[in-house]
């Protein structure tokens, strides 16, 4: 019995660790790693509510945006309107002063062509005679001399010009107005072409006058400001035959004829002038 009792054990193996103790281990590091985390990584990590807005609130923000884009275009179209009526009533008052200058110069040159048309008939008459006083003759080297004159008329059309180069005579509001200014245009260059064509007619005279008169009485007969004055005293003028008279008598026609049409226009010219002034008095207020 007692050997037995001394009987050496069989090796035994170590133990393993309970699962119980594992998990154990475990959870603790897990709380370890939980309490570690900063607070204000958890608070990143929320993510609060957001309040849905409704249809009415959409709708509601998108006319407010439309009514402010609106009144933002109207706004910028008043500016413009205002901007350019000022433009137009600055070019208008410009125009009124043109037609201003205009009508006054008119009225010169259409009573220059009239007292013109008026010493040619009588040169006619004059050259038509069987004979001549002494004074007739001082007429005729008078009216000859006169003849071949004639001043230039331009219209003042600086404020056209300037609506035409820039671009603005879309400024111009008024249709009655637009219609006189190109009808009064048109007016000008019939003029201008007319007065091209009796420049021409003047110059048929030249020839008839130097054999018909005395050039050193003409001499005589122009100051140092090239003033034509009538001339004093006896003179002669030179013998011609009928036909060469006629043929000068015709040429003279023909020049009268020119003045005559030229006159025509001046006055149309003038009337619409006074026109546009009158739409300007009543429209526009400068």
């Amino acid at each position: 019995m007692m050997a037995e009792e001394h009987k050496k054990p069989k090796d035994e193996k170590p133990a393993k660790p309970k699962a119980s103790t594992e998990s154990e281990l475990n959870k603790s590091q897990s709380n370890k790693s939980e309490i570690e985390i900063p607070k204000s990584e958890m608070d990143v990590q929320h993510h609060p509510d957001i309040e849905k807005k409704g249809l009415k609130e959409y709708i509601l923000e998108g006319l407010m945006i439309f009514l402010a884009v609106t009144m933002g275009f109207f706004a910028e179209g008043l500016r413009e309107h205002i901007s350019d009526r000022a433009k137009e009533t600055e070019y208008v008052v410009s125009l009124k002063q043109d037609l201003q200058h205009d009508t006054a110069n008119l009225a010169q040159q259409i009573h220059f062509i009239n007292l013109k048309i008026v010493r040619m008939d009588s040169l006619i008459l004059l050259l038509n005679k069987s004979s001549l006083s002494a004074n007739d003759i001082n007429d005729a080297y008078f009216y000859a001399r006169v003849a071949t004159r004639k001043p230039n008329f331009e219209v003042t059309d600086r404020t056209i010009v300037q609506l035409k180069s820039s671009g603005t005579f879309r400024l111009i509001k008024n249709e009655d107005l637009i219609s006189s200014i190109l009808e009064y245009q048109k007016q000008d260059d019939n003029y201008s072409e007319n007065s091209a064509n009796d420049v021409t007619e003047r110059g048929f005279l030249y020839p008839f006058i130097s054999k018909i008169f005395d050039a050193n009485v003409f001499q005589t007969m122009v100051d140092s400001t090239n003033i034509i004055h009538r001339t004093m005293g006896i003179h002669y003028i030179k013998k011609a035959d009928k036909e060469f008279i006629n043929q000068f008598i015709y040429y003279i026609h023909q020049l009268k004829s020119s003045f005559i049409v030229e006159k025509e226009i001046l006055v149309g010219m003038k009337k619409r002038a006074g026109d546009m002034i009158e739409i300007i008095n009543k429209d526009y207020n400068e």
